[in-house]
């Protein structure tokens, strides 16, 4: 559990400055650097920096399910990653959203699959180590 905690604290923590800079990037420089045509793809880099991040983050630790013989629980992360990024994605269309909010609402549904990534594979962690002998 300590190695998992520092892991993902360390991962954060290294992958946060990169998540700001690029979301200053998208925001600021995008449309100085490549010109007023390139504003809206900034506006979409600076939305999915933090899904960027969260990616990054539960990423380092996610064959520990695999470690610990937990694919079920794999299977499981995926099929709720996998639904809530595509759930988004058919309800924009439904609705016929522009794509700004479309990428907004993948840049959420993505942040907020990869917490539940790293929290399914917490959870598998801790369950493991209180069966350990």
């Amino acid at each position: 559990m300590a190695l998992f905690r520092g892991t993902v604290r360390r991962m954060f923590l290294l992958g946060l400055p990169l998540m700001l800079a690029a979301m200053a990037a998208g925001w600021f420089l995008f449309p100085v650097i490549f010109g007023a045509a390139w504003r809206e793809a900034g506006v979409y880099v600076a939305a999915i920096a933090p899904m960027a991040l969260a990616q990054f983050t539960a990423a380092c630790v996610d064959s520990s399910l695999v470690v610990l013989e937990r694919q079920d629980l794999a299977l499981v992360r995926e099929a709720v990653r996998t639904s809530l990024l595509l759930g988004g994605i058919v309800i924009a269309y439904l609705l016929r959203w522009p794509p700004r909010p479309v990428v907004f609402l993948f840049a959420t549904t993505g942040t907020l699959a990869y917490i539940l990534y790293g929290l399914i594979t917490w959870h598998a962690i801790r369950r493991h180590r209180r069966a350990a002998p």
